[in-house]
């Protein structure tokens, strides 16, 4: 594999990474803005349904994420068989583990809100 295409490959990952985040970035803010504005008056098997959705669409994003992160990885090891790498470059693997663990954090976050729209106690 010639270098240009390696860079190709990688290219088409960092728009995948892109795509996949706006995705996620949309399912985040429907499910918290579905929880601020109904959430309370959802029943249990409602919520439910609305949360265990969230969790597989959410977290199989930030999972496609990392495997998308990985292939990137053994891309810029095959780069490096060409030539040497960018500072960018070999922090590449460590950048798409960070981004992972922000989007499960963020997956953490909503589900919190949820909860706490859910479970406020009126005074």
């Amino acid at each position: 594999m010639t270098e240009y295409e390696i860079l190709d490959l990688i290219s088409s990952n960092t728009s995948d990474l892109v795509t996949m985040f706006t995705v996620y970035l949309s399912l985040v803010t429907a499910y918290v803005a579905v929880g601020y504005f109904a959430g309370a008056g959802l029943s249990t098997i409602q919520a439910g349904a609305l949360t265990t959705l969230f969790i597989f669409g959410s977290v199989g994003h930030a999972l496609g994420q990392y495997n998308v992160t990985l292939h990137s990885a053994e891309l810029f090891m095959r780069l490096s068989e060409i030539r040497p790498l960018t500072t960018f470059e070999s922090g590449y693997v460590s950048t798409g583990v960070a981004w992972t663990v922000a989007l499960l954090i963020g997956i953490a976050v909503a589900l919190g809100f949820m909860w706490n729209v859910r479970h406020t106690k009126e005074k």
